[in-house]
């Protein structure tokens, strides 16, 4: 199990084109992929729940990745991250 810290840097926070973005790159990869912000955790292959999170510049998220290609999700995910 991998986890990934970030800090939003995008002034605009998460909004369609970059959550779609990390979707899709999660969606890419078997392990199970989660996304935990604002003392909620959803998966990170659901745009609809990424986007209720409501994410803005400066908030806090941790992903965890858990899966047999958990490596090279995070070095994915993190390439790829606001």
């Amino acid at each position: 199990m991998q986890t990934i810290t970030h800090v939003i840097q995008d002034s605009l926070g998460i909004h369609a084109r970059p959550a779609g973005l990390l979707v899709k790159t999660a969606a890419g990869f078997a392990s199970d992929i989660r996304l935990t912000a604002k003392g909620k955790t959803v998966s990170l292959k659901s745009i609809l729940g990424l986007m209720t999170l409501g994410l803005k510049q400066g908030d806090r998220m941790d992903i965890t990745l858990d899966g047999p290609d958990e490596a090279e999700a995070a070095q994915a995910l993190t390439a790829v991250l606001p």
